[in-house]
C-alpha cells in the first residue's frame, strides 16, 4: 500500500514524542523599554494545556500540528531506510 510508511511502529512513535517534546515553539515578545523577550514552548505541554482549559479550537490545532510531524517523521524514516536499502544494494 501506498501509505503504509503511516503505520504506527515504535520507531516512528518514538521519534515523533522526542520532537513534539523538544522546545521548537518560539515567541518573541516586544517590550515597552525597547528589549525583546524570547519565550520557547513545548508542543506537546501546550496541546495539553489547551485540553486542561478548554480551549479546544487551539486544542486541534495543536492535534493537527502533531499529526503534521508525523507524517513527516514517517516519511523521513521511510526515505532513509530506501536510501540505506538503495546505497547496500549497490
Amino acid at each position: 500500500m501506498l501509505l503504509s510508511f503511516l503505520r504506527p511502529r515504535r520507531g516512528n512513535v518514538l521519534v515523533t514524542f522526542i520532537v513534539l517534546a523538544l522546545p521548537i515553539l518560539k515567541e518573541h515578545v516586544q517590550l515597552e523599554e525597547g528589549g525583546i523577550v524570547v519565550w520557547r514552548y513545548i508542543p506537546l505541554q501546550i496541546t495539553f494545556l489547551y485540553a486542561w482549559f478548554g480551549d479546544w479550537r487551539a486544542f486541534l490545532l495543536m492535534v493537527g500540528f502533531s499529526l503534521f510531524v508525523y507524517v513527516v517523521v514517517s516519511a523521513a524514516i521511510k526515505g532513509a531506510l530506501a536510501l540505506y536499502h538503495w546505497a547496500i544494494e549497490d
